[in-house]
């Protein structure tokens, strides 16, 4: 098992879904730069309740880090070409609004002990 760390852009606005054992989970895709003009597209799927309605409250075009365990496999292409397919079930994830609201946090904290 291979656990990540990947970095990009939501392609649209993560979806919630139910699995067939009726667990809710929500589901991304993730437009990932490989370096230069490169890019990877990850299915990104969140169980743990928290981070699932973290990743439902973001939109397509918001940038997110997740992290947890990666499943690669090969697929061939219509025109025969083999393509890589990468799937990540989300343990974590940070965005913009986390940082924003750390960065809150420390600032509100640093007030009330200031003199």
């Amino acid at each position: 098992m291979i656990d990540g760390l990947l970095s990009g852009a939501l392609v649209k606005h993560p979806e919630a879904r139910t699995a067939k054992n009726g667990n809710a989970y929500a589901l991304a895709t993730l437009r990932v730069p490989t370096g230069g003009e490169g890019v990877i597209f990850v299915r990104v799927m969140a169980f743990d309740t928290r981070v699932r309605d973290e990743l439902l409250a973001l939109t397509a075009g918001d940038s997110v880090s997740v992290s947890g365990p990666l499943e690669l496999a090969i697929w061939t292409a219509d025109s025969g070409e083999a393509r890589v397919a990468v799937s990540v079930v989300a343990h974590a994830l940070v965005s913009a609004y986390h940082v924003r609201r750390k960065r809150a946090e420390i600032a509100n904290a640093q007030q009330h002990l200031d003199p």
